[in-house]
């Protein structure tokens, strides 16, 4: 047979383990179509992002980066200066082309004028 015991740790351990919560702030962007509520994040520790804040951000650095500099990212979204521009260095957002099938070639619209 194994006999194990334990204790609990003494009062002022767990005391001091809820002294130090961390602030929350609300997130800067909401998708508004989550059917399901998996998205709808309340409330985000500051210094970290929800997903849907991180590709806002890299949305919003590569359409107009001198706008969106690594500094106002950083205090905007209250992040820390050197993940911002890591973020920035290996979090590349895609773009999405849809090539049309041969059928919907011919009656693609271009410049007010139809082909």
């Amino acid at each position: 047979m194994i006999y194990v015991t334990s204790a609990d740790p003494p009062a002022q351990v767990q005391k001091e383990k809820n002294v130090g919560k961390e602030e929350h702030r609300l997130p800067k962007s909401v998708l508004h179509s989550d059917p399901f509520g998996t998205l709808g994040v309340k409330s985000i520790p500051k210094g970290k992002l929800s997903v849907l804040e991180a590709v806002t951000l890299l949305d919003n650095h590569k359409r107009s980066p001198k706008e969106w500099t690594t500094e106002r990212i950083a205090k905007e979204y209250t992040v820390e200066l050197n993940h911002v521009i890591s973020m920035l260095h290996y979090f590349i957002p895609f773009n999405l082309k849809i090539i049309p099938s041969k059928e919907q070639q011919s009656t693609h619209i271009t410049a007010g004028t139809k082909k």
